[in-house]
């Protein structure tokens, strides 16, 4: 080796011991710092007792520096010492060793640069070489080695010796300086708490319920007891409440969590503690659904997070209840129980149906708890309600028995019927009607209505009909619950009862009539005393106007009399109608009184007060004075109609009191007979019988008062009849009743069977002494009135004929001849003569009902005429009374026409009565049928025969019809527009008779067929109201292409009608053994309208045609043949 590579050694080898050196300095600094550091921070933490953070920063600064002073004292000097990383160079080395050796200074370093640049010199390398090593002989001579002394290091000993010293010193005095605080350092998540002079002792349990309230209670135990004690706890810091000196308690509410807590007292803490949490079952979720019954209409329902539900009886309600922890579901009903130990999905479902009110409870079971919760609920039932009905009830002013029901009905849920049922109760038999009424099933409250005519029934004295409605709810699961209104009861009272309301009815519709004759009469009086008090002054005032405005106020109230007094009539009519089955000749009677009521204030009279109205707002005299001349006339025949309708309504009263007399002599007559058969019958006691008998006796008695009462309203009409009762045999029948009755008293059975047997008999002879009388009387008194009408027909036609003679007089005679006068004094003396016919004539009305309705009319045309007629003649105005002699002439010739009629009808009448003839299962008796009444197969063939001589024609012929034009418009002279072709005017007259004859025949049939009640005639209403239009159109000339049409469709209609009632026939007579099935009418009709309008279509047709004299001969002579 070159003395150059042995001075490199001797550099490394220095550098070597450099890091030695390095290390044992290290050792030495860093034993010193850890020493010390582990001395601080333990005896901080001894001293301090910090918590976790604190003694986790105090620990990673303590292995943090150390650490650190580990690495840079010792490691890293091993590290270069092993040549690892970056260390002293030889350059660096030589630099300190230069430091050290003064003599080496700057030549080991020179020595070093040398050699390293050698390569770059342009010198000998050689003698370089050589120099190199020269120099590092010489410098290989120093011992680098000695440049570094271990033992210098000695002097970082007085650092470390004090540290151990007093770490010595420490340990042996207080070993927990170290101990303790090593410990919890290391330990730093571990809570150390400081002994303290007492215990903390839990005396609560170590595990709660979760959602319950958990007390804690501590108990301090040892020598020093502190007043306050605080926990604090993952929910927060608190104050426990002392109970006593040792004891202290917290609640804790609605515990969710594990609780974990630690005491603390006057500075001291205890141990941790915690408290376990059971785990509550808990119901998440709860659906409950609610399967409605069907009859409740209502949806299915869905409930969630409820068991509280209130619901329709018969409700299916099931169950889904959804849990958490929960290992059993118990569910228990008043009267069962559901154990439920298994779920799906951690669901429970169960399911029942209500038919009851109920409370149940769910108790919940966890695996850690058993019955741990329970939950209680109910059910509430709402019962399903019985129906309700109630019901209002009308009665016809007119008609008593004609019943108009409103009712309301109302349910919880519907409804599946409405009935209302009648039962008929007669005196030998009954039966029940059951009728359907429509109902909404879905509405829950509704109004019904329903409109009976009790009459239907064909109710006779003493019968009675109990009627009610029931109404039956959906509820099928309570087999449907019906509700019934009270029952009704409309009874027809007894024939004396029913006679006496009846005849105080007629009395107080007598006393009306009168009244509103009197006021009739005050009318006429007062337009009288206008009328003259405008004739006497020049001008008109206001105090004629007052009298006027009272004139009028005495008019509404007069209609308003008039309109009761109809109501009451009608109300009558029909009572009697129901109950009494009058004949055909008494309703025939009621009906034309009915009209006469109807046309007392006529369309005319009501135009004229309506005029005066008017009139009054101008005050012009001449107007009014005219007006009231003609409301003069009007009021005077108005008085005239009302005075007739009294005496006829008096007349129909005394005939319905005879027949009313007879029928209770024999009904009573009948009861006397049944008594004496129960003579023989031992169980009848004697109490019984003789009360039955003094009925007898009382009825006779009314029976008597009775008689009293027709003997005054015979006297009371203005030609009384000759009425002869048999006063001896009333007062011989009322001694047989006496004697009957005593001597039951006396218990004498026999002999009062005798005078029983005898008073029969009497009241039947005294029955048919009444009606042959009442006969007797009818026929005379009719002869009277035919002798009367036929002496008064000659007398019309007479001077009818007169007046034509006239008429020609005054055509031939100027206007300035003297004669005129004459002529003027003729027709004076006519009219004259017809005052007294016209008088005559009205007396006879009020007599002979058929006068009744047009009399009147027609006598007050005439006067018009009469009166113009002179008037005229006095101005000598020749044209207008020609004019209006001509209309008088046609009013008598009408007039005579009209009054031929009604002889021929009378004397058909009479006819009729006479013994044998009529339609009857009795010979000798009077017949239903009535005259001129057509058969189906004659109107059938009737209407054949008009359609062939229609379509048997071929021109049309005829010019427009000259009439003349009266003061209502006649038609006079000419052939009619639209005559039919091939058929003269006289024809076409013909062809309107015979189908007015054919619609009056189908109004007859319609009736008969409606007696049952079966409404079975309502069917030809229809053909009737086609009939009367086609009527009116052929008298009328108002002719389309289409009659023929419709006269086809008539006939068409009939044939069907023919069918049905034939079919209709075989029915009834197959099962005639059957009840009896009535329909009633629903919803009668009430209302004004209808009445006014049905009254106003009857009386126009009530009216005479409107045809000349001829032509009404025509038309007589055709029903006369028809009739024959």
């Amino acid at each position: 080796m070159g003395k150059f590579s042995q001075l490199i050694s001797q550099i490394e080898g220095f550098i070597k011991k450099y890091y030695k050196n390095e290390m044992v300095k290290g050792v030495i600094l860093f034993a010193s710092v850890f020493l010390l550091s582990y001395g601080v921070v333990t005896g901080l933490e001894y001293m301090g007792r910090f918590g976790g953070g604190v003694r986790l920063t105090l620990l990673l600064s303590f292995i943090g520096i150390n650490l650190f002073l580990l690495a840079k004292f010792i490691l890293i000097p091993i590290l270069k010492l092993n040549k690892v990383g970056r260390r002293l160079t030889l350059k660096e080395a030589s630099v300190m060793l230069g430091s050290i050796f003064p003599e080496v200074g700057d030549k080991l370093s020179n020595t070093l640069q040398f050699n390293d640049e050698k390569a770059n010199t342009n010198l000998n390398l050689e003698l370089v070489n050589a120099s190199i090593e020269q120099r590092a002989s010489s410098l290989s001579a120093v011992p680098f080695s000695t440049a570094i002394d271990f033992k210098e290091n000695k002097k970082y000993l007085k650092f470390l010796l004090p540290i151990l010293i007093l770490i010595g010193v420490v340990a042996i005095a207080n070993p927990n300086w170290f101990l303790d605080g090593s410990e919890r350092i290391v330990n730093f998540n571990t809570e150390y708490v400081e002994e303290a002079p007492f215990d903390f002792v839990m005396l609560s349990a170590d595990e709660t319920k979760e959602g319950d309230n958990y007390t804690l209670q501590i108990k301090l135990e040892g020598d020093e007891i502190p007043d306050e004690v605080k926990i604090t706890s993952n929910k927060g810091t608190y104050n426990l409440i002392k109970k006593s000196n040792v004891l202290f308690e917290y609640e804790f509410a609605n515990v969710d969590d594990k609780l974990s807590f630690v005491c603390e007292a006057n500075g001291f803490e205890s141990e941790e503690f915690d408290v376990g949490l059971l785990k509550m079952p808990v119901v998440q979720d709860m659906t409950l659904e609610a399967m409605y019954p069907k009859h409740t209409g209502k949806k299915n329902e869905i409930f969630q997070n409820t068991g509280d539900v209130t619901v329709p009886e018969g409700t299916l309600l099931k169950w889904s209840v959804s849990v958490k922890n929960m290992d059993q579901l118990e569910a228990n009903f008043n009267d069962t129980t559901i154990l439920l130990n298994t779920s799906i999905s951690n669901s429970y479902n169960f399911q029942g149906e209500f038919h009851e009110s109920d409370d149940y409870r769910l108790i919940l079971s966890s695996d850690q708890i058993k019955n741990a919760d329970s939950l209680d609920y109910s059910v509430n039932v709402v019962k399903d309600e019985y129906p309700t009905i109630s019901i209002e009830e009308t009665v016809d002013s007119t008609n008593e028995a004609r019943r108009f029901i409103e009712g309301k009905v109302s349910d919880d849920y519907g409804f599946r019927s409405l009935f209302a049922n009648l039962k008929v109760i007669g005196k030998d038999t009954s039966y029940t009607v059951r009728k359907s009424l429509k109902v909404n099933p879905s509405a829950n409250n509704q109004l019904f209505s329903y409109g009976v005519d009790l009459s239907a029934f064909d109710l006779g004295p003493g019968d009675r009909v109990e009627y009610s409605f029931v109404v039956t709810d959906n509820d099928a699961i309570n087999n449907y619950k019906s509700s019934s209104t009270s029952k009704k009861v409309f009874a027809v009272p007894e024939m004396d009862e029913l006679d006496n309301v009846l005849t105080d009815q007629a009395n107080k519709l007598e006393k009306d009539m009168d009244e509103s004759l009197k006021e009739a009469q005050d009318l006429k009086k007062k337009i009288k005393d206008i009328k003259s008090t405008l004739m006497n002054k020049p001008n008109t005032d206001w105090k004629d106007k007052q009298s006027m405005e009272n004139l009028l106020d005495m008019k509404k109230q007069f209609d308003l009399n008039l309109e009761k007094l109809k109501s009451d009539f009608e109300k009558n009519k029909k009572d009697q109608e129901n109950y009494l089955e009058p004949d055909e000749e008494f309703l025939e009677k009621q009906e034309k009184l009915q009209e006469l009521l109807e046309a007392l204030m006529d369309d005319e009279m009501k135009e004229l007060f309506e005029e005066l109205e008017k009139l009054m707002e101008e005050m012009n005299k001449d107007k009014l004075i005219e007006n009231l001349d003609e409301m003069e006339m009007e009021s005077e025949t108005m008085e005239e109609k009302m005075d007739r309708t009294l005496e006829l309504f008096k007349n129909m009263e005394l005939d319905k009191k005879l027949e009313n007399l007879e029928e209770q002599l024999r009904d009573l007559k009948e009861q006397q007979d049944d008594l004496k058969d129960k003579m023989d019958d031992k169980s009848q006691s004697n109490e019984d019988l003789k009360k039955e008998q003094e009925d007898i006796n009382k009825k006779f008695d009314e029976i008597q008062k009775d008689i009293d009462e027709v003997k005054e309203k015979n006297q009371d009409l203005e030609k009384p009849r000759d009425l002869d009762f048999d006063e001896e045999q009333e007062q011989n029948l009322d001694e047989e009743l006496d004697d009957a009755k005593e001597s039951l008293e006396d218990g004498k059975k026999s002999k009062s069977q005798k005078s029983q047997e005898k008073a029969s008999d009497m009241m039947e002879q005294m029955a048919e002494d009444i009606a042959a009388m009442q006969s007797q009387s009818q026929q005379q008194k009719q002869q009277e009135d035919m002798d009367a009408l036929r002496y008064l027909l000659e007398n019309i036609v007479a001077l009818s004929h007169d007046e034509e003679d006239l008429i020609g007089q005054y055509k031939k005679t100027r206007s300035s001849d003297p004669y005129y006068l004459e002529l003027n004094r003729e027709q004076l003396q006519v009219e004259k003569a017809t005052d007294i016919v016209r008088d005559s004539l009205l007396a006879l009305s009020s007599r002979v009902h058929q006068l009744s309705t047009f009399i009147n009319d027609e006598l007050s045309e005439l006067n018009y005429n009469l009166d113009k007629s002179l008037k005229y003649s006095e101005e000598r105005n020749t044209n207008k009374l020609l004019q209006y002699q001509q209309y008088a002439m046609t009013d008598y010739n009408d007039l005579a026409l009209m009054l031929s009629e009604v002889l021929d009808q009378m004397q058909q009448s009479a006819a009729s009565q006479m013994p044998g003839s009529g339609q009857c299962d009795k010979p000798g008796g009077s017949g239903k049928g009535s005259a001129g009444a057509m058969s189906m197969e004659q109107m059938k063939k009737a209407m054949q025969d008009q359609i062939g001589k229609m379509k048997g024609g071929k021109k049309p012929g005829g010019e427009d019809g000259q009439g003349k034009d009266g003061k209502n418009g006649k038609p006079g002279g000419g052939q009619g527009q639209g005559s039919i072709p091939g058929m003269s005017t006289k024809d076409q007259v013909k062809m309107a008779a015979q189908q007015a004859q054919i619609r009056e025949s189908l109004k007859k049939l319609k009736q008969e067929l409606n007696k049952d009640g079966s409404g079975m005639g309502n069917g030809l209403n229809d053909i009737i109201k086609d009939l009367d239009d086609m009527e009116e159109d052929l008298l009328n000339g108002d002719l389309g292409n289409n009659y023929i049409k419709r006269q086809e469709d008539i006939l068409t209609r009939l044939l069907e009608s023919d069918k049905a009632m034939r079919e209709r026939g075989f029915s009834e007579e197959r099962e005639a053994k059957e009840g009896k099935n009535v329909e009633e009418g629903n919803l009668i009709e009430f209302t004004e309208y209808n009445k006014k309008k049905d009254a106003e279509v009857e009386f126009l047709r009530s009216l005479p045609v409107g045809l000349r004299v001829y032509y009404k001969t025509m038309v007589n002579e055709y029903f006369n043949s028809v009739n024959n």
